[in-house]
Protein backbone atom coordinates (compact mmCIF):
# COMPACT_ATOMS: atom_id res chain seq x y z
CA UNK A 1 0.00 0.00 0.00
CA UNK A 2 1.04 3.49 -0.60
CA UNK A 3 0.27 6.64 1.38
CA UNK A 4 -1.43 9.73 0.50
CA UNK A 5 -1.71 13.12 1.48
CA UNK A 6 -5.24 14.30 0.90
CA UNK A 7 -7.68 17.05 1.24
CA UNK A 8 -11.49 16.41 1.45
CA UNK A 9 -15.01 17.97 2.42
CA UNK A 10 -17.07 16.00 4.29
CA UNK A 11 -20.80 15.63 4.41
CA UNK A 12 -21.13 19.38 6.39
CA UNK A 13 -18.55 21.25 4.29
CA UNK A 14 -15.62 20.99 6.89
CA UNK A 15 -12.28 20.48 5.63
CA UNK A 16 -10.64 17.22 6.61
CA UNK A 17 -6.98 16.84 5.92
CA UNK A 18 -4.87 14.01 6.50
CA UNK A 19 -3.38 10.46 5.33
CA UNK A 20 -4.54 7.83 3.74
CA UNK A 21 -3.51 4.25 2.52
CA UNK A 22 -4.15 2.37 -0.62
CA UNK A 23 -3.09 0.42 -3.32
CA UNK A 24 -3.98 2.96 -6.16
CA UNK A 25 -5.27 6.59 -6.48
CA UNK A 26 -8.15 5.21 -7.64
CA UNK A 27 -8.85 3.13 -4.47
CA UNK A 28 -7.92 6.17 -2.41
CA UNK A 29 -10.46 8.26 -4.39
CA UNK A 30 -13.48 5.06 -4.62
CA UNK A 31 -12.74 4.81 -0.12
CA UNK A 32 -13.67 9.21 0.10
CA UNK A 33 -17.05 8.53 -2.10
CA UNK A 34 -18.12 5.43 -0.02
CA UNK A 35 -17.63 7.85 2.77
CA UNK A 36 -19.36 10.80 0.93
CA UNK A 37 -16.66 12.79 1.23
CA UNK A 38 -15.84 15.57 -1.56
CA UNK A 39 -11.89 14.60 -2.27
CA UNK A 40 -10.26 17.89 -2.88
CA UNK A 41 -6.93 16.96 -3.34
CA UNK A 42 -4.78 13.76 -3.39
CA UNK A 43 -0.80 13.61 -3.74
CA UNK A 44 1.57 10.92 -2.76
CA UNK A 45 3.22 10.97 0.03
CA UNK A 46 7.10 10.29 -0.58
CA UNK A 47 8.76 7.95 1.67
CA UNK A 48 11.81 10.11 2.71
CA UNK A 49 9.08 12.27 4.23
CA UNK A 50 7.54 9.71 6.15
CA UNK A 51 10.65 8.48 7.40
CA UNK A 52 11.64 11.92 8.81
CA UNK A 53 8.27 12.65 10.40
CA UNK A 54 7.95 9.22 11.79
CA UNK A 55 11.85 9.75 13.24
CA UNK A 56 11.14 13.61 14.65
CA UNK A 57 7.64 11.64 16.60
CA UNK A 58 9.98 8.77 17.76
CA UNK A 59 11.51 10.99 20.05
CA UNK A 60 8.96 12.98 21.39
CA UNK A 61 6.33 10.19 22.81
CA UNK A 62 7.21 8.82 26.20
CA UNK A 63 6.92 5.60 27.49
CA UNK A 64 4.22 6.97 30.07
CA UNK A 65 2.21 8.54 26.99
CA UNK A 66 2.34 4.89 25.47
CA UNK A 67 0.99 3.36 28.62
CA UNK A 68 -1.73 5.68 29.31
CA UNK A 69 -2.99 5.07 25.62
CA UNK A 70 -2.94 1.56 26.35
CA UNK A 71 -5.18 2.04 29.72
CA UNK A 72 -7.63 4.55 28.15
CA UNK A 73 -8.15 1.95 25.08
CA UNK A 74 -8.78 -0.91 27.25
CA UNK A 75 -11.57 0.87 29.00
CA UNK A 76 -12.78 2.32 26.13
CA UNK A 77 -13.07 -0.96 24.06
CA UNK A 78 -14.27 -2.48 28.04
CA UNK A 79 -17.29 0.37 27.67
CA UNK A 80 -18.11 -0.95 24.08
CA UNK A 81 -16.61 1.80 21.86
CA UNK A 82 -16.01 0.89 18.06
CA UNK A 83 -12.44 1.28 17.57
CA UNK A 84 -11.99 3.85 15.15
CA UNK A 85 -14.59 5.97 17.77
CA UNK A 86 -11.94 5.17 20.56
CA UNK A 87 -8.56 6.48 18.48
CA UNK A 88 -10.81 9.32 17.66
CA UNK A 89 -11.40 10.04 21.17
CA UNK A 90 -7.91 9.74 22.10
CA UNK A 91 -6.63 11.93 19.24
CA UNK A 92 -8.64 14.83 20.50
CA UNK A 93 -7.86 14.80 24.13
CA UNK A 94 -4.13 14.10 24.10
CA UNK A 95 -1.76 16.93 25.03
CA UNK A 96 1.33 15.59 23.19
CA UNK A 97 0.83 17.01 19.37
CA UNK A 98 3.43 14.06 17.81
CA UNK A 99 1.78 11.76 19.60
CA UNK A 100 -1.81 13.07 18.59
CA UNK A 101 -0.26 12.90 14.88
CA UNK A 102 0.39 9.41 15.52
CA UNK A 103 -2.72 8.56 16.81
CA UNK A 104 -4.53 10.02 13.88
CA UNK A 105 -2.02 8.09 11.30
CA UNK A 106 -3.69 4.61 12.85
CA UNK A 107 -7.17 6.04 12.74
CA UNK A 108 -6.80 7.09 8.97
CA UNK A 109 -4.91 3.40 8.33
CA UNK A 110 -7.57 1.15 10.20
CA UNK A 111 -10.60 3.62 8.26
CA UNK A 112 -8.64 2.59 5.20
CA UNK A 113 -8.63 -1.06 5.85
CA UNK A 114 -5.74 -1.98 7.65
CA UNK A 115 -6.04 -3.95 11.12
CA UNK A 116 -4.74 -2.03 14.44
CA UNK A 117 -2.19 -4.44 14.67
CA UNK A 118 -0.57 -3.60 11.46
CA UNK A 119 -1.40 0.68 11.86
CA UNK A 120 0.73 0.02 14.93
CA UNK A 121 3.62 -1.64 13.59
CA UNK A 122 4.33 1.75 11.67
CA UNK A 123 5.84 3.20 14.40
CA UNK A 124 8.22 0.13 15.84
CA UNK A 125 10.10 2.91 18.75
CA UNK A 126 7.04 4.01 20.19
CA UNK A 127 5.10 0.22 19.97
CA UNK A 128 7.59 -2.47 19.98
CA UNK A 129 7.63 -5.79 18.15
CA UNK A 130 5.86 -7.12 21.36
CA UNK A 131 2.99 -4.78 21.83
CA UNK A 132 1.99 -5.43 18.08
CA UNK A 133 1.91 -9.06 18.39
CA UNK A 134 0.08 -9.14 21.52
CA UNK A 135 -2.90 -7.43 19.35
CA UNK A 136 -2.68 -9.06 16.80
CA UNK A 137 -3.11 -12.16 18.69
CA UNK A 138 -6.22 -10.23 20.57
CA UNK A 139 -7.46 -9.09 17.12
CA UNK A 140 -7.05 -12.98 15.47
CA UNK A 141 -9.05 -14.67 18.99
CA UNK A 142 -11.02 -11.71 19.61
CA UNK A 143 -10.30 -11.04 22.91
CA UNK A 144 -8.66 -7.17 21.84
CA UNK A 145 -10.10 -5.70 25.66
CA UNK A 146 -8.16 -8.59 27.70
CA UNK A 147 -5.11 -8.09 25.61
CA UNK A 148 -5.56 -4.52 25.83
CA UNK A 149 -5.17 -4.96 29.69
CA UNK A 150 -2.68 -7.50 30.18
CA UNK A 151 0.10 -5.17 28.08
CA UNK A 152 -1.49 -1.97 30.14
CA UNK A 153 -0.37 -4.05 33.02
CA UNK A 154 2.57 -4.88 31.78
CA UNK A 155 3.82 -1.60 30.71
CA UNK A 156 2.77 -0.49 34.35
CA UNK A 157 4.90 -2.90 36.08
CA UNK A 158 8.11 -1.57 33.50
CA UNK A 159 7.01 2.06 34.73
CA UNK A 160 6.80 1.47 38.32
CA UNK A 161 10.36 -0.47 38.22
CA UNK A 162 11.83 2.51 36.37
CA UNK A 163 10.56 5.21 38.78
CA UNK A 164 11.75 3.09 41.93
CA UNK A 165 14.87 2.74 39.88
CA UNK A 166 15.68 6.74 39.58
CA UNK A 167 14.14 7.44 43.00
CA UNK A 168 16.89 5.02 44.50
CA UNK A 169 19.71 6.14 42.34
CA UNK A 170 18.98 10.18 43.54
CA UNK A 171 21.14 10.17 46.56
CA UNK A 172 23.96 8.41 45.14
CA UNK A 173 24.13 11.03 42.29
CA UNK A 174 23.30 13.91 44.78
CA UNK A 175 26.60 12.74 46.99
CA UNK A 176 28.52 12.49 43.64
CA UNK A 177 27.74 15.36 42.72
CA UNK A 178 28.38 17.51 45.88
CA UNK A 179 31.91 15.54 46.07
CA UNK A 180 32.78 17.02 42.59
CA UNK A 181 31.40 20.21 43.69
CA UNK A 182 33.80 20.42 46.25
CA UNK A 183 36.95 18.98 44.13
CA UNK A 184 36.34 21.91 41.39
CA UNK A 185 35.90 24.71 44.70
CA UNK A 186 38.82 23.62 45.90
CA UNK A 187 40.92 23.47 42.64
CA UNK A 188 39.71 26.91 41.55
CA UNK A 189 39.99 29.00 44.53
CA UNK A 190 41.86 27.29 47.67
CA UNK A 191 44.73 26.06 45.74
CA UNK A 192 45.69 28.94 43.79
CA UNK A 193 45.81 31.35 46.65
CA UNK A 194 48.22 28.67 47.96
CA UNK A 195 50.32 28.80 45.81
CA UNK A 196 50.54 32.83 45.93
CA UNK A 197 51.28 32.34 49.42
CA UNK A 198 53.83 29.79 49.42
CA UNK A 199 55.85 31.94 46.82
CA UNK A 200 55.89 34.81 49.13
CA UNK A 201 57.38 33.19 51.85
CA UNK A 202 59.93 31.16 49.41
CA UNK A 203 58.55 28.11 50.25
CA UNK A 204 58.31 25.26 48.30
CA UNK A 205 54.88 23.52 47.90
CA UNK A 206 54.32 19.61 48.40
CA UNK A 207 55.02 17.41 45.34
CA UNK A 208 50.75 16.75 45.67
CA UNK A 209 49.98 20.01 45.91
CA UNK A 210 51.75 21.04 43.08
CA UNK A 211 50.35 18.47 41.15
CA UNK A 212 46.85 19.40 42.11
CA UNK A 213 47.83 22.97 40.74
CA UNK A 214 49.00 21.98 37.46
CA UNK A 215 45.78 19.91 36.71
CA UNK A 216 44.03 22.95 37.24
CA UNK A 217 46.25 25.23 35.61
CA UNK A 218 45.83 22.34 32.58
CA UNK A 219 41.63 22.25 32.87
CA UNK A 220 40.80 26.00 33.14
CA UNK A 221 43.57 26.71 30.49
CA UNK A 222 42.87 23.84 27.82
CA UNK A 223 38.99 22.51 29.12
CA UNK A 224 38.49 21.91 25.21
CA UNK A 225 41.34 19.30 25.17
CA UNK A 226 39.55 17.77 28.04
CA UNK A 227 36.45 17.80 26.52
CA UNK A 228 37.06 16.57 22.81
CA UNK A 229 39.32 13.88 24.79
CA UNK A 230 36.33 12.71 26.77
CA UNK A 231 34.22 12.67 24.23
CA UNK A 232 36.14 10.64 21.49
CA UNK A 233 36.22 8.27 24.61
CA UNK A 234 32.31 8.11 24.88
CA UNK A 235 32.18 7.45 21.36
CA UNK A 236 35.04 5.06 20.36
CA UNK A 237 33.15 3.23 23.89
CA UNK A 238 29.89 3.57 21.39
CA UNK A 239 31.12 2.36 18.68
CA UNK A 240 32.50 -0.56 20.68
CA UNK A 241 29.76 -1.70 22.28
CA UNK A 242 27.77 -1.33 19.07
CA UNK A 243 30.00 -4.34 17.52
CA UNK A 244 28.65 -8.03 18.37
CA UNK A 245 31.92 -8.62 20.60
CA UNK A 246 31.82 -5.35 22.17
CA UNK A 247 27.68 -5.83 22.80
CA UNK A 248 28.41 -9.25 24.28
CA UNK A 249 31.16 -7.92 26.56
CA UNK A 250 29.73 -4.83 27.98
CA UNK A 251 26.18 -6.91 28.91
CA UNK A 252 28.02 -9.66 30.74
CA UNK A 253 30.07 -6.76 32.93
CA UNK A 254 26.32 -5.53 33.44
CA UNK A 255 25.60 -9.65 34.49
CA UNK A 256 28.46 -9.51 36.74
CA UNK A 257 29.00 -5.90 37.81
CA UNK A 258 28.56 -5.27 41.95
CA UNK A 259 25.28 -4.92 43.27
CA UNK A 260 23.53 -4.08 39.96
CA UNK A 261 24.38 -7.31 38.11
CA UNK A 262 22.47 -8.90 40.39
CA UNK A 263 19.79 -6.45 39.67
CA UNK A 264 19.67 -6.59 36.30
CA UNK A 265 19.54 -10.64 35.93
CA UNK A 266 16.46 -9.79 38.82
CA UNK A 267 14.46 -7.45 35.84
CA UNK A 268 15.75 -9.27 32.97
CA UNK A 269 13.86 -12.22 34.21
CA UNK A 270 10.67 -10.24 35.23
CA UNK A 271 10.29 -8.86 31.90
CA UNK A 272 11.01 -12.48 30.21
CA UNK A 273 8.63 -14.37 32.47
CA UNK A 274 5.83 -11.39 32.03
CA UNK A 275 6.53 -11.40 28.28
CA UNK A 276 5.70 -15.16 27.83
CA UNK A 277 2.92 -14.73 30.67
CA UNK A 278 1.02 -12.27 28.01
CA UNK A 279 2.09 -13.24 24.91
CA UNK A 280 0.92 -17.17 25.95
CA UNK A 281 -2.17 -15.81 27.12
CA UNK A 282 -2.72 -14.27 24.13
CA UNK A 283 -2.76 -16.67 21.96
CA UNK A 284 0.76 -16.14 20.49
CA UNK A 285 2.58 -19.41 19.08
CA UNK A 286 5.25 -20.83 21.07
CA UNK A 287 8.38 -19.86 18.88
CA UNK A 288 7.17 -16.27 18.20
CA UNK A 289 6.91 -16.20 22.26
CA UNK A 290 10.03 -17.25 23.00
CA UNK A 291 12.01 -14.87 20.15
CA UNK A 292 9.97 -11.93 21.34
CA UNK A 293 10.79 -12.54 24.75
CA UNK A 294 14.30 -12.87 24.29
CA UNK A 295 14.35 -9.90 22.82
CA UNK A 296 12.78 -7.89 25.37
CA UNK A 297 15.41 -8.64 27.69
CA UNK A 298 17.58 -6.21 25.97
CA UNK A 299 20.77 -8.22 26.44
CA UNK A 300 23.03 -10.09 24.11
CA UNK A 301 23.94 -12.91 26.31
CA UNK A 302 20.03 -13.76 27.06
CA UNK A 303 19.20 -13.26 23.86
CA UNK A 304 21.33 -15.80 22.71
CA UNK A 305 20.79 -18.14 25.42
CA UNK A 306 16.75 -18.17 24.64
CA UNK A 307 17.66 -18.28 20.57
CA UNK A 308 19.65 -21.06 21.37
CA UNK A 309 16.49 -22.62 23.54
CA UNK A 310 14.18 -21.45 20.16
CA UNK A 311 15.87 -23.78 17.98
CA UNK A 312 15.51 -26.67 20.37
CA UNK A 313 12.24 -26.12 20.68
CA UNK A 314 11.92 -26.13 16.67
CA UNK A 315 13.73 -29.69 17.19
CA UNK A 316 11.40 -31.09 19.49
CA UNK A 317 12.49 -30.70 23.01
CA UNK A 318 10.76 -29.00 25.55
CA UNK A 319 11.18 -25.32 26.50
CA UNK A 320 12.49 -26.45 30.39
CA UNK A 321 14.71 -29.42 28.81
CA UNK A 322 16.45 -26.45 26.52
CA UNK A 323 16.43 -23.86 29.55
CA UNK A 324 18.27 -26.32 31.73
CA UNK A 325 21.09 -26.16 29.05
CA UNK A 326 21.51 -22.50 29.07
CA UNK A 327 23.77 -21.44 32.42
CA UNK A 328 22.37 -17.85 32.64
CA UNK A 329 18.69 -18.97 34.11
CA UNK A 330 18.26 -19.07 37.73
CA UNK A 331 16.71 -23.26 38.81
CA UNK A 332 13.59 -21.61 40.06
CA UNK A 333 12.80 -20.14 36.16
CA UNK A 334 13.45 -23.56 34.68
CA UNK A 335 11.55 -25.80 37.61
CA UNK A 336 8.31 -23.24 36.99
CA UNK A 337 8.39 -23.74 33.28
CA UNK A 338 8.76 -27.44 33.23
CA UNK A 339 5.61 -27.38 35.83
CA UNK A 340 3.98 -24.89 33.51
CA UNK A 341 4.62 -27.35 30.35
CA UNK A 342 3.55 -30.50 32.32
CA UNK A 343 0.12 -28.47 33.51
CA UNK A 344 -0.69 -26.66 30.65
CA UNK A 345 -0.42 -23.52 32.63
CA UNK A 346 2.49 -21.88 31.47
CA UNK A 347 0.94 -18.35 31.39
CA UNK A 348 0.02 -18.37 35.09
CA UNK A 349 3.31 -20.16 36.64
CA UNK A 350 5.11 -17.15 34.59
CA UNK A 351 2.81 -14.94 36.26
CA UNK A 352 3.90 -15.98 39.64
CA UNK A 353 7.90 -16.09 38.21
CA UNK A 354 7.12 -12.60 37.13
CA UNK A 355 5.73 -11.38 40.57
CA UNK A 356 8.65 -13.04 42.36
CA UNK A 357 11.39 -11.12 40.84
CA UNK A 358 9.31 -8.06 40.42
CA UNK A 359 9.40 -8.06 44.81
CA UNK A 360 12.93 -9.84 44.83
CA UNK A 361 13.74 -6.22 42.43
CA UNK A 362 11.72 -3.83 44.72
CA UNK A 363 13.56 -5.12 48.02
CA UNK A 364 17.23 -4.81 46.31
CA UNK A 365 16.18 -1.33 44.69
CA UNK A 366 14.65 -0.42 48.34
CA UNK A 367 17.81 -1.20 49.81
CA UNK A 368 20.17 0.52 46.83
CA UNK A 369 21.09 3.19 48.84
CA UNK A 370 22.26 0.55 52.08
CA UNK A 371 24.29 -1.85 49.47
CA UNK A 372 26.04 1.68 47.40
CA UNK A 373 27.44 2.97 51.26
CA UNK A 374 30.82 0.78 50.99
CA UNK A 375 31.32 2.55 47.67
CA UNK A 376 30.64 5.66 48.76
CA UNK A 377 32.38 6.06 52.17
CA UNK A 378 35.20 5.12 49.73
CA UNK A 379 34.92 7.92 47.23
CA UNK A 380 34.37 10.15 50.41
CA UNK A 381 37.29 8.94 51.85
CA UNK A 382 39.23 9.31 48.62
CA UNK A 383 37.75 12.93 48.69
CA UNK A 384 38.91 13.64 51.93
CA UNK A 385 42.94 12.56 51.36
CA UNK A 386 43.14 14.65 48.12
CA UNK A 387 41.66 17.80 50.64
CA UNK A 388 44.35 16.42 53.43
CA UNK A 389 47.14 15.97 51.14
CA UNK A 390 46.37 19.02 48.48
CA UNK A 391 45.79 21.63 51.57
CA UNK A 392 47.44 20.35 54.98
CA UNK A 393 50.25 19.58 53.99
CA UNK A 394 50.84 22.62 52.58
CA UNK A 395 49.79 24.38 55.92
CA UNK A 396 52.46 21.98 57.46
CA UNK A 397 55.22 23.39 55.11
CA UNK A 398 54.20 26.58 55.57
CA UNK A 399 54.38 26.46 59.43
CA UNK A 400 57.48 25.12 59.16
CA UNK A 401 58.93 28.31 56.95
CA UNK A 402 57.50 30.71 59.13
CA UNK A 403 59.15 29.35 62.14
CA UNK A 404 62.39 29.03 60.25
Amino acid sequence: MKSYKYKARDKTGKLKEGIVRADSPQLAAQHFKELGMVLISLKEKHAGSSFFERFRLYHRVRFSEVMLFTRQMYALSMAGMPLVNGLKSLENTTSNKNFKLVIEEIRRDIESGSSFSYALSKFPQIYDPIYCSTIKAGEASGSLPEVLNRLSFSLEKQQETRTRIKQALSYPIIVITVILIALLTLGVFVLPRFASLFSSFGAELPIFTRILIKTNYLFRNYWYIFIFFLGMIVYVIRTIIKTPAGKNIFDRFLLNIYIFGPLYLKIYMSSFARTIATLVKSGVPIVETLDLSGKSTNNIILFRAVDNIKEKVRDGKSIATAMSEEVVFPNMVVQMIASGEESGRLDELMEMVAEFYEHEADYTIKNLTLLLEPLLLLIIAAVVLILALGIFLPLWSLSGAIQM
